[in-house]
């Protein structure tokens, strides 16, 4: 099922399992991810910033982002505050406003992110749902970007530091289960009759001069995201099946010297 109308926070509160409860499986536990799914989580300022910069940057008419002032301890913040909450939006400070939309328009104005994002039947902030075919769990996904003539996926990411260097984005993008998030998007949509061919992540920094770099992500690394997937979803049945939510971890682990150290 495709979803072209539910608002993002709608979609969050859904049961189905995203891609964020198979990367916690991935990088801790099922017993963690277990212990804290049902842990409601306000979104801190800084997730608030980059939900901000996505909304600007592929649904500039969607205004759900208010404005508020720099000072969060004034009555008219507070005043504010419970303004956009009863309209269901999210307020960020000024700064913070302007920096998610400086990051959209950097974007915009890098010639090579323009260019992938260009496609007349481009699709932005949709939400699908299906069955996983091997395991029969529920699956969600909420892509940012795809257009289905190009078969391109793409995903915008706000970081620190967007740099190809090596321990720039690449060493955030493994240590985030970026992978098995690829593979996650790629069959959720492939269930759904929307076959990828490639994925693309944009990483924009999000400090001034809010610098781009596009990563084309190669099918090597999207196979190994599929073996981290189909592992956690396989680590998740068995749970449930079980209702034994454990961390997998030995009884006991010995500690050697690290190479480095010798």
């Amino acid at each position: 099922m495709i979803d072209y109308e539910l608002a993002n926070e709608a979609y969050h509160q859904r049961p189905e399992l995203s891609s964020s409860d198979g990367k916690a499986v991935d990088q801790k536990s099922v017993k963690h991810w277990w212990a804290n799914k049902s842990i409601h989580k306000d979104p801190t300022p800084a997730m608030i910033k980059g939900t901000a910069t996505h909304e600007f940057l592929f649904e500039p008419d969607a205004n759900n982002i208010v404005r508020g002032l720099d000072d969060r301890r004034t009555k008219a913040w507070k005043d504010m505050e419970a303004e956009a909450k009863a309209a269901g939006k999210m307020i960020l400070k000024a700064s913070d406003y302007d920096a998610a939309m400086a990051m959209a328009d950097a974007v915009r104005e890098n010639v090579h992110a323009a260019d992938i994002l260009n496609a007349d039947d481009a699709m932005s902030e949709f939400s699908v749902f299906n069955e996983d075919p091997d395991t029969g769990l529920q699956l969600r996904c909420r892509p940012d970007w795809y257009s289905p003539s190009q078969k391109r996926l793409v995903d915008l990411k706000t970081t620190l530091n967007a740099s190809p260097e090596r321990g720039g984005f690449e060493k955030q993008f493994f240590n985030l289960s970026y992978p098995l998030q690829c593979a996650w998007y790629e069959q959720v949509l492939f269930n759904e009759g929307l076959p990828v061919n490639e994925i693309i992540f944009i990483g924009v920094e999000n400090e001034f001069p809010y610098c781009v770099q596009v990563f084309r992500i190669s099918w090597d690394v999207i196979a190994y995201g599929r073996k981290r997937m189909r592992r956690a979803l396989d680590k998740i049945r068995r749970a449930e099946e079980t209702g034994l939510y454990l961390t997998g971890w030995p009884s006991e682990h010995v500690i050697n010297l690290p190479e480095w150290m010798e």
